[in-house]
């Protein structure tokens, strides 16, 4: 058996997997598990940011695929599983300041897909100021590609060609796509 930080982690992470095969089923259960451990502790170990991020980043995305008609469950019932891991990740970064940006990030695509752009724009740059502020360009870059996608013209040249310097200097690829695409 998994402690729930482990669990976390594995749950999270292997939904973003699932997610990004396209096997939305095991990315719903792997979801599921993860949040319901997300909901039965407290953050107690800054360790499990990534796998609280990609539970809420697989729900979002799920949410999305099932109003387009991919659906695992009812579009209602994702909806409410997303914002209940947005109020876990908000948990989590106000007793992890670290995590600000992950929030902010995945704020700011619930509220783009909830069809709030101005709102979704300042949650993106809120990202992006967190993962500075707290020197993490991985976070930075990937809040920068988000600006870049919905940003005005201007602003989306700049947010890109920031995205592109920040990977650029980690070693990395841009990525293709984003996985609510």
């Amino acid at each position: 058996m998994t402690d729930s930080l482990g669990g976390i982690e594995l749950h999270g992470l292997n939904a973003l997997a699932h997610l990004r095969t396209r096997q939305y089923e095991q990315a719903w259960q792997a979801a599921r598990a993860g949040l319901q451990l997300l909901r039965d502790t407290r953050p107690v170990s800054f360790t499990t940011l990534t796998g609280t991020a990609g539970v809420t980043e697989t729900l979002i995305a799920l949410w999305v695929h099932a109003r387009e008609g991919v659906a695992v469950d009812r579009a209602d019932v994702l909806e409410r599983e997303a914002r209940r891991a947005l109020g876990r990740l908000a948990l989590f970064a106000r007793i992890f300041p670290i995590g600000a940006s992950r929030w902010q990030l995945h704020q700011g695509s619930y509220l783009q897909a909830a069809g709030k752009p101005a709102q979704a724009l300042a949650s993106f740059e809120k990202s992006a100021a967190a993962a500075a502020g707290h020197g993490m360009p991985l976070d930075e870059a990937m809040a920068c590609l988000e600006l870049s996608r919905h940003g005005t013209q201007s602003a989306a040249t700049v947010a890109h060609a920031r995205a592109a310097a920040l990977l650029e200097s980690l070693g990395l690829p841009e990525p293709a796509s984003n996985t609510l695409d």
